[in-house]
């Protein structure tokens, strides 16, 4: 009788722990991961929802900041190469897209695709090289020497270092206005800004001399100056010749650049030398002044 009841328990206890068992197994298929909690599976859409329309107006501006707006550049050389048809119709399954920018240029309506564009060649993809071969002669030459130039001038060295140390915050500061505020400019008409920027800061310096004031303003107004020049870098040609070859035309603007960031440390240690360092930085100004002209000698489309 004991054994009879004994058993009778036993398979009282396995039923409940099958039943039990069946239980969480059907809980578990009517739940879904969510980050680090389970929720349920007929929620777990929306929540994903939710949080892509949270973050969707700044997903961009990350990007931006990240790559230094240099993703949209790749995003158009990217469609570009894709070559979508304009004469019948097509389908594109764009995966993980984001935002959609990607297929939001692929759209044939996008002005994108409607713009104008210089043809990349003659004089004016030769007015572009020369004006960032010109530009950049400025920043491998004043990289090497405008904290000696400084030193010499009369700047003690904790004071020339603390000046060094405004450039890098001016230079991403400037970028982040021009992100903010500066899309619906042309690139063309950034990089002009920049330049008479530059100008200005290297006529203040030559007029009123080295003193710490004068060398820190400067030092800001150069930060701000090359952080736009880095962007209008890759944005100038795309906007005046279209993504088509764009990375054929980067290639070809980068040799003159190259040239010109081998040549600049030793040019502007010459002029220091047998001349002055305010003849140094005069020389910069002018630098300056030519990729100016060179920009805007050229119309847009």
């Amino acid at each position: 009788m004991a054994t009879q009841t004994g058993m009778a328990t036993q398979t009282g206890t396995a039923a409940r722990s099958e039943s039990a068992g069946e239980t969480v197994a059907e809980r578990a298929e009517r739940q879904a991961s969510f980050g680090f909690r389970d929720v349920a599976v007929e929620a777990k859409q929306g929540m994903v929802d939710a949080v892509f329309h949270k973050v969707a107006a700044r997903y961009d501006l990350m990007n931006d900041v990240m790559s230094a707006g240099m993703h949209r550049v790749w995003k158009d050389a990217a469609v570009s190469w894709l070559a979508p048809p304009r004469g019948r119709p097509f389908e594109v399954v764009d995966v993980a897209g984001g935002t959609g920018d990607i297929a939001f240029r692929i759209v044939p309506e996008n002005p994108v695709r409607k713009a104008k564009y210089l043809p990349a060649k003659g004089l004016p993809f030769l007015l572009v090289a020369c004006g960032f071969a010109l530009y950049m002669f400025i920043p491998s030459a004043l990289s090497a020497h405008m904290l000696a130039i400084f030193q010499r001038e009369g700047i003690d060295a904790a004071t020339v270092v603390t000046i060094g140390a405004l450039f890098g915050p001016a230079q991403v500061s400037a970028r982040l206005i021009e992100f903010t505020f500066g899309r619906k400019q042309h690139p063309l008409d950034i990089a002009r800004v920049a330049l008479c920027i530059l100008l200005i800061a290297c006529a203040g310096l030559v007029w009123w001399g080295f003193s710490p004031v004068m060398a820190a303003g400067f030092t800001i107004m150069f930060g701000i100056a090359n952080g736009w020049m880095t962007i209008a870098r890759g944005n100038v040609p795309l906007a005046l010749f279209g993504p088509d070859g764009y990375g054929r035309m980067i290639g070809q603007i980068a040799a003159p650049v190259l040239l010109m960031q081998a040549v600049g440390p030793l040019l502007l240690a010459l002029v220091s030398e047998r001349l002055s360092d305010g003849a140094a930085i005069g020389t910069v100004g002018l630098f300056a002044l030519g990729a100016l002209g060179c920009l805007i000698a050229i119309r847009r489309p």
